[in-house]
């Protein structure tokens, strides 16, 4: 079956797909390779694959989706939209960048660009940052692509494996020996097995903080061992209904970003980062992923 999807204008699918993997990736459990973005998703009791493809421009945006005769077409098309950000507007961004010299060369760049979130559910943005916790985002990747073979659920379509990330049930299951095979210390073994074994037995749903505001998201999550404000503050991100919200401040890669571009590339501690984000107000998360990739792609403004 395939079907296309026309995302708001303008959207460049390739500069947005190489922003969450490299070209002939690992699964984690989305890949990217010959200019298709590939993933199996979890769609009420069934895993379904979809393969993504660019058939329109940057300016008049059109994607083809190929997956089973037997995927919801709706709940799919629905799960790609939330995932890649396609009914993201970007007006009002661009506009809001336009007015600093450094970001209107960053948005003149990348334009078009809109930074899928960390997972296609709050369960793996909040198991992805835990693998995160502390290290470059490179060893986070292979960790993570470790756990979706070890423990996520594969399907075969069209002569190609695509992968599922893990479910709760599946992680609060596992041994710590196993999930330590994954590279993943011990420490964060029990942080991931515990979490998951939470989400199980409905202790917490990570769906519901989608909407909360950042201070509460922060505050319930933070609840959880080794979970801290880093983490949380990383989840609220993808979660929190107000655009604007602390923002991971704390994180290295922000504070790289932010001091690489205002500070002379002088590091910054979190709080004069934090007083920069506010004064982003509603925009600080956009700006931040696009300092993110201008920082990773060395642009220089």
């Amino acid at each position: 079956m395939e079907f296309t999807k026309n995302p708001n204008s303008p959207y460049d699918f390739e500069l947005s797909m190489s922003f969450l993997a490299k070209e002939n990736s690992e699964p984690a459990p989305y890949q990217w390779k010959d200019q298709k973005f590939r993933q199996a998703f979890r769609l009420g009791e069934n895993v379904f694959p979809a393969k993504v493809e660019s058939i329109g421009t940057v300016k008049e945006p059109e994607l083809e989706v190929t997956t089973t005769d037997s995927a919801p077409k709706t709940l799919l098309k629905e799960k790609l939209t939330q995932f890649l950000k396609l009914d993201l507007d970007l007006a009002d961004l661009y506009e809001f960048m336009e007015r600093d010299p450094k970001l209107r060369r960053i948005k003149e760049r990348f334009y078009g660009f809109k930074a899928p979130a960390m997972g296609s559910n709050l369960f793996q943005v909040i198991i992805t940052a835990i693998v995160q916790q502390q290290i470059s985002l490179q060893v986070a990747y292979h960790m993570t692509s470790l756990l979706v073979k070890k423990f996520g659920e594969s399907v075969d379509f069209q002569n190609e494996k695509y992968w599922a990330f893990p479910s709760p049930n599946s992680l609060a299951e596992a041994r710590i020996e196993e999930l330590r095979s994954c590279k993943l210390s011990e420490r964060k073994s029990e942080y991931i097995k515990d979490f998951s074994r939470a989400v199980r037995e409905d202790r917490l749903q990570p769906e519901d903080l989608r909407g909360m505001e950042t201070e509460e998201i922060v505050d319930m999550l933070t609840e959880y061992r080794g979970i801290g404000t880093w983490t949380a503050e990383l989840v609220s991100v993808a979660a929190s209904r107000n655009k604007g919200g602390k923002g991971p401040a704390a994180d290295l890669g922000v504070r790289d970003a932010v001091s690489k571009y205002y500070f002379d590339g002088e590091r910054q501690d979190p709080e004069t980062v934090r007083e920069i984000l506010s004064r982003w107000n509603e925009y600080a998360k956009d700006v931040i992923v696009y300092l993110l990739y201008a920082t990773r792609r060395e642009l220089e403004v």
